[in-house]
């Protein structure tokens, strides 16, 4: 730990704003702000009424609407002035939650302290865990608990079962699908390695099935989380590139790359945004991995506690970073190689642990890989080339170090230089991982200045993530930059409003959910899971800016036969509009004949026009049908969509046809509408607006509208259940539990040690003081 706060402080320094970019900027921390400056209690909202198709925030569970855990890091985001420190908090804390769970398995299987300190460094500080995950918070999480998964399941104690449970739902309520399936293969081949090692009985012992069933209460508590992000699934689409099945190509990594990546290697990925090549070196993972392969007699391991594991999730992992471009809701296969910079180091601690065997010529086959990790690195970027031979560098170090930790397990160093060796083991071999994860910083920044200067690329080449450094951090440099603050409005940005040439600083419009920083909600947001017909209508790309796709306009200005012939953009929008300077001369024109012009808002050119008093209705209702005979908004409504409790209110009177109010918020599944306690229909307008039917005879009617989804119904009693599952679990499954003899053939209250003199297995009985 004190490892990994040092070299984040010395990263901070080398880059002040390594986790401030990209998707932390346009979408996690803006949205975990806001949701914290908006509790209800402890609860966050629900429902950002104002981002129109990216406004639910139960259909993208990357939110955490229904999540503790991420309730928390709403309120402590909240309580941040500078962005920045925010982003190295969730950051960091990802990395520690990591670091300390490849530790703490490590440490269960009898890894040596030295190599398993190595090993959490390595993981937690280097690959596509870092480079990438720094912007997707929901990698970061999500990865982080696996180990601890892994650890629940090979574990005894009570602790083990609580883990289990707790790492179980972390998982699930993550927001990110990609880790489920290495889940599942950590419990089924944490099942198997008891089947081999301790017979069929153990698959059905009281240790093993009550870790079963705290895997199975995690998910219930998880449930209103994947339940309710199900039941908006028919409404819920990204807006681009989605099939089925398919495999255009791209985002596959080159296979060699995964497999011998090193610390500095310019890894090849097809199709990449900004090439073929990737300007940092995601494929990396602990500098000791690939050459330390060659230090294992593989032959003799696979039969040792927790290799049956590590060798299916690292298969799988490898598998996955070749899987075709899209695989139902899982896309970009490079994403998987955050999980083999995981699981290769880890396979290969456990084979050092297990079957390590130093000789000269393995040793020789050990340089001859991490030259090789050179020479590819080299062979893709010469001009880097003394980065890499730092690499090939730290790697020795590391080799040398396991060397070095052989000798002090072995026989007693007799020399000073021999004792010199074992008392520096330790220390290089940590020190290496840092070293490597540094080395492959800087090598990325000297590659960005090298591209950025000989072919003008922007800023943050490095990683192929926009990092906006004209953007500011604090919320002052919001505050002062935005169009506009604490408003509800719809912004028509057009084509590149929002990514050139300044990422929509200077414009005082962000991209994605940056507005919300300064409660600015545009009628638009980052739409992970938006509103589908809504998007796809208006031809909005997923940070919410509008294309010139033919027929977009069209589209847009159709008027809508149910909602009394409106045009559809009338119907979507709020009372003032700011509208793009590049918006096509047509849908400027509508604005002008039926809209009344403000005149210009910024310096950017955004056209400000508000709604005519003529075709002004109260609330967010933008029109009626039938027979409504008078409409008003009920005092006090209107906030942010709260779960359970009415977002809007309305006084309305009908006549004996009744009538039906057309909404400004894209219909999901769970939005309900009541007179008097009594639901009356909501139903969807050609699939994106919101209409609520009133029945006739109203007479000053109060109509309340909330959003209840199926988690909402389910929530406490989900967490109640799951907390008296682990509970009672953890009451039943503690204590070893031991139905045959442990992989080593020790009973299990033996202890193993090598003799001094010949190196074999020796055993003794201890009693348990």
């Amino acid at each position: 730990m004190g490892g990994q706060l040092g070299f984040l402080a010395l990263l901070r320094v080398l880059a002040p704003r390594f986790f401030w970019i990209d998707d932390q900027q346009a979408y996690f921390i803006p949205s975990f702000g806001w949701l914290g400056r908006h509790l209800s209690g402890i609860r966050p909202p629900i429902m950002a009424l104002g981002l129109g198709p990216a406004g639910n925030f139960v259909a993208d569970p990357q939110y955490g609407v229904y999540d503790p855990a991420h309730w928390f890091i709403s309120w402590a985001v909240s309580r941040v002035d500078d962005l920045n420190n925010a982003s190295w908090l969730l950051g960091a804390s990802a990395m520690m939650v990591l670091g300390l769970g490849v530790w703490a398995l490590l440490a269960h299987y009898g890894c040596p302290p030295p190599l398993a300190a190595a090993v959490s460094a390595g993981v937690a500080s280097t690959g596509f865990f870092l480079w990438f995950g720094a912007s997707w918070w929901t990698l970061m999480w999500s990865t982080a608990w696996l180990p601890w998964l892994w650890y629940g399941m090979a574990t005894r104690g009570r602790t083990g079962v609580i883990v289990t449970g707790v790492a179980a739902y972390m998982i699930a309520v993550a927001g990110y699908p990609y880790g489920f399936a290495f889940a599942g293969v950590t419990v089924i081949a944490q099942l198997v390695e008891r089947g081999l090692s301790e017979g069929k009985p153990a698959l059905w012992a009281r240790h093993t099935t009550m870790r079963l069933l705290a895997g199975f209460a995690g998910v219930v508590a998880a449930a209103p989380t994947l339940l309710s992000a199900l039941q908006m699934l028919p409404f819920a689409s990204r807006t681009f590139g989605m099939t089925p099945l398919g495999n255009p190509g791209t985002f596959i990594p080159n296979l060699g790359d995964v497999l011998i990546g090193g610390s500095t290697l310019t890894p090849s990925v097809s199709l990449y945004w900004d090439g073929t090549l990737v300007l940092a070196p995601i494929a990396a993972t602990a500098a000791f991995a690939v050459p330390a392969i060659a230090l294992v007699s593989w032959r003799r391991v696979w039969r040792q506690p927790g290799v049956v594991t590590g060798g299916l999730l690292l298969a799988l992992a490898v598998l996955a970073t070749q899987s075709p471009t899209y695989l139902g809701p899982l896309r970009w296969p490079f994403r998987y190689l955050a999980l083999v910079g995981l699981y290769l180091p880890v396979m290969v601690a456990l084979g050092l642990t297990h079957a390590r065997t130093v000789t000269k010529p393995r040793l020789a086959l050990a340089g001859g890989l991490l030259v090789l990790q050179g020479v590819l690195a080299a062979s893709r970027a010469p001009a880097l080339t003394p980065w890499h031979v730092q690499a090939v560098m730290v790697g020795v170090l590391a080799t040398a170090a396991i060397a070095a930790l052989a000798i002090r397990s072995g026989a007693p160093a007799k020399t000073k230089v021999r004792r010199a060796l074992v008392l520096a083991a330790p220390f290089a071999l940590v020190v290496s991982s840092f070293a490597g994860a540094v080395v492959g910083e800087q090598s990325a920044e000297a590659a960005k200045a090298r591209v950025a200067a000989a072919a003008g690329l922007p800023s943050g080449a490095s990683r192929g993530l926009p990092t906006r450094p004209e953007w500011g951090s604090t919320i002052a440099d919001f505050r002062q930059q935005s169009l506009m603050t604490a408003a509800e409005v719809t912004v028509l940005a057009w084509n590149d409003d929002l990514v050139a040439p300044n990422s929509g600083w200077k414009s005082g419009v962000l991209p994605g959910n940056a507005n919300l920083v300064v409660d600015f909600q545009t009628g638009f947001g980052y739409t992970a899971s938006g509103q589908k017909e809504w998007s796809e209508r208006a031809c909005v790309d997923y940070v919410g800016q509008y294309k010139s796709n033919p027929g977009c306009v069209d589209s847009i200005l159709r008027p809508v036969p149910a909602a009394g012939g409106k045009a559809w953009i009338d119907l979507i929008s709020s009372d003032d509009v700011l509208l793009s300077p590049a918006a096509p001369d047509a849908l400027r024109s509508h604005f002008e004949a039926s809209w009344s012009a403000a005149g210009p808002i910024g310096a950017f050119g955004y056209q400000r026009f508000t709604r005519a008093p003529a075709q002004r209705l109260p609330g967010r209702v933008t029109a009626t049908t039938g027979d409504v005979a008078a409409l008003d908004v009920r005092p006090g409504s209107g906030g942010p969509g709260y779960g359970g409790k009415p977002f809007d209110a309305y006084i309305v009177s009908t006549g004996p046809g009744g009538g039906s109010l057309v909404m400004r918020i894209p219909y999901w599944p769970g939005l309900r509408a009541t007179i008097g306690g009594k639901s009356v229909g909501v139903r969807a307008i050609e699939g994106s607006l919101t209409e609520i039917v009133l029945p006739p005879g109203a007479d000053r009617a109060v109509v309340r509208v909330e959003f209840r989804p199926v988690g909402e119904r389910i929530l406490y009693p989900a967490f109640a259940v799951a907390l008296i599952v682990i509970a009672l679990a953890a009451a039943f499954g503690g204590g070893r539990q031991a139905s045959g003899p442990t992989p080593t053939g020790l009973e299990p209250n033996d202890v193993a040690e090598r003799r001094p003199d010949t190196g074999e297995l020796a055993t003794g009985r201890v009693d348990k003081a």
